[in-house]
This record gives C-alpha cells, structure tokens and sequence, in this order.
C-alpha cells in the first residue's frame, strides 16, 4: 500500500494527450516497432528515481500503452485540458493537484513530455543531480543553437532587409557568441515551483546543456524523420 507521507521524493508527470494535429497519434505513433511513449516511460523507469511516473491522458488507448509498459495512469484527463488551445502548465497543475489529493506532495517532480525518443536514464539522473547540487527551484534542459540567433528578425511589411542584422554582429558566425534555446527535454524541479509559478523563469532555475544529438521535439513528419536519423547514429 502507498504510504502518502513516507519517502515522498521524487513524482514523474508525463502528458500525453490523445490529439495532435502536425502528426496525428503521435505520442503512439509507431517508433521501431514501439509506441513513441515507450521510449519516454522506459528510461525514466529505469533510471530509479522516482516513486510514482504517471501519465496524464485523456486517451484511453494511451492509458491501456502506459500501463503495459510501468506507468500509472490512475485518472482520464478531462477534456478541457486536452485540445489545441490547453496549456501544458494548467494540465501539468491539474495532475498535481489530483496527486496530492490521493497520494500527498512530493519534494520534487519531473514533467516530461512523450516526444523525445532519445533521452536515456543517465539524462535523468545527471539533471536530479543537478538540481541538488545547485540548490535549484528547477533544471530545464538548453541546446546550443545551430544557427545564430542574431541573423534572425522579423520581417517588416514592405519587406525591407535594412537592419535586419545588426552591424556589430555581420560576422563569421565562429566569431560570434554561443547561444542556447530551451529544448524541452528535461524539466525537473521542486513541487512548489510547478504547482504555484506561472514563469519558470523567474524562480531560482538553472540550465542543464543538452547534447544536439539527444535533442528534439518530435511534432510532425520533419521532426520524425530527424528523430530516426539521431537515433540510428545513436544505435
């Protein structure tokens, strides 16, 4: 019997709803003979960390997936929660809030999303480290950007290119500074910052550097096929 007030370290949320529109069934979608959720519940299961992985769903053929392969579904996500215009944070709160009604609160929790085939349990573990070590509110995963981002503008009405790039930064792209983007790989942090803030950005968070390699966030026919390229180097 789950005990709600003893060794509640570590809680996995994984959202998982039914529809999607770049890809139809992705979070099922067929990944080398396995649903594409498989490759996300795996190596947070085997990386030992957490005491509950739950997946939130309003799917009952992802429920029945979950299930099989170690996750608990033990709630339908309704429906409001689940269409096009839902936010993540208010489906990710509903999830905490159902957890702590039933189970308790818990010291930390990773929310992840079903969409990355290549992160691997050491990613997990490395990112709880971190969040120990530095004290942290939150880990959110970055990926260094492959192309500069300060060639990048937006295009004015009559489509002049005059000052679309600074002066001082027309250079070699060598030349100029790294810069990183949230790629949404890793999100883990404590209860409270998940459960009350509304800006992740404003707490008292920290980046965890994430490989380009193990990076993606699969949303349409594109994204899978550069799913399936860094995964067979990956092989």
């Amino acid at each position: 019997i789950f005990d709600m007030h003893k060794n509640n370290h570590n809680l996995c949320i994984i959202l998982a709803r039914g529809g999607s529109k770049g890809l139809k069934n992705k979070n099922i979608i067929d990944f080398y003979g396995k649903p594409l959720i498989y490759y996300t519940i795996k190596p947070i299961l085997d990386s030992k960390l957490f005491n509950k992985v739950i997946v939130s769903t309003d799917s009952k053929k992802i429920k029945e997936y979950s299930i099989n392969f170690g996750a608990e579904v033990p709630f339908l996500r309704p429906k409001y929660l689940s269409d096009d215009k839902s936010s993540y944070k208010d489906a990710l709160r509903h999830a905490l809030i159902w957890t702590e009604k039933n189970y308790g609160r818990f010291q930390n929790v990773l929310y992840a999303y079903p969409t990355n085939p290549l992160r691997e349990k050491e990613d997990f573990i490395e990112a709880h480290k971190l969040l120990l070590k530095k004290k942290s509110d939150l880990i959110i995963s970055v990926t260094e950007d492959t192309h500069p981002i300060y060639w990048s503008n937006k295009i004015k009405k009559n489509y002049s290119m005059k000052n679309f790039v600074r002066a001082k930064y027309c250079k070699n792209r060598q030349l100029l500074p790294k810069t990183y983007h949230v790629d949404g790989s890793i999100w883990f942090g404590k209860w409270e910052t998940f459960y009350k803030k509304r800006n992740f950005y404003k707490v008292n968070s920290h980046a965890m550097i994430y490989p380009t390699s193990k990076s993606i966030d699969i949303d349409n026919e594109y994204d899978l096929l550069m799913a399936k390229l860094k995964y067979e180097k990956k092989r």
